[in-house]
């Protein structure tokens, strides 16, 4: 599989999978995301038995009970070849539950499904270190006043709630599509790729335009700028010349 194949796949299968889920939680990763919609054989490499653990584990992390985790991982080994016994998979999950593990990036039983450090927006490289910012600033800098309503709902609603639910910090990389954000903005998908550029020419964020062409399918990569940066001079004195003066 190419390598843009399996990081739309694995981007695809964690967003279509939460809403699945209905969990208030954060996604899935990636990789186990394309774990649990794949079947394996005996003798596969990561084994039924290793790939059983790691998705009852990334199932609970992001927050799924025992028994939600028992009838996913039921309907996902009906698909192997052969399947589980009940007393392989039964102790798969309760061992998930069991000790808080977690496989991290490197294991190797994930490398089969891993989209990279520089797509996944779970991968240490990819997270902010901006500890501390203060998202209020874009209101005491008064970009509410300059951008369109759009832009302000994207960046105040939609950017931060993606990066909370992709878990990678004020100013991470989210890869979203414009039906997504325009989801959490509740507008139509039509306005954002415009209001993304509004925001990106103000420096608010950074940006990389994907296409929903299948053949070169990618996703958009989006960046807020942090710490969050002020308006310019220029703008903020149009701002003041478009205000109508009111005599005292």
């Amino acid at each position: 599989m190419k390598t843009s194949d399996k990081i739309v796949g694995g981007l695809g299968a964690s967003s279509e999978l939460s809403k699945k889920l209905h969990h208030p939680g954060p996604d899935i990763r990636p990789c186990v995301a394309q774990m649990l919609e794949s079947s394996y054989t005996k003798g596969d490499y990561p084994n039924r038995n290793a790939a059983a653990h790691i998705i009852a584990c990334e199932l609970r992390r992001i927050g799924c009970s025992h028994d939600e985790v028992l009838q996913r991982i039921i309907a996902w080994n009906d698909g192997n070849t052969a399947p589980l016994s009940i007393s392989e998979y039964s102790k798969a999950v309760r061992s998930a539950f069991a000790k808080d593990y977690n496989y991290s990036c490197y294991h190797h039983f994930l490398e089969p499904t891993c989209i990279g450090p520089d797509a996944c927006p779970f991968s240490s490289r990819v997270k902010s270190n901006q500890k501390y910012y203060n998202n209020r600033k874009f209101i005491r800098y008064r970009w509410p006043e300059l951008l369109p309503n759009v832009a302000i709902l994207i960046y105040y609603i939609a950017l931060i709630e993606l990066e909370r639910i992709r878990q990678v910090g004020a100013g991470g990389m989210i890869y979203a599509s414009y039906r997504e954000i325009a989801k959490l903005c509740g507008v139509n998908p039509g306005s954002i790729m415009r209001n993304l550029a509004i925001l990106q020419s103000h420096g608010l964020i950074e940006l990389k335009i994907g296409t929903p062409r299948k053949w070169e399918r990618s996703a958009t990569e989006i960046r807020r700028v942090i710490p969050i940066p002020r308006p310019s001079q220029n703008l903020l004195r149009k701002l003041y010349d478009e205000k109508p003066y009111t005599e005292k």
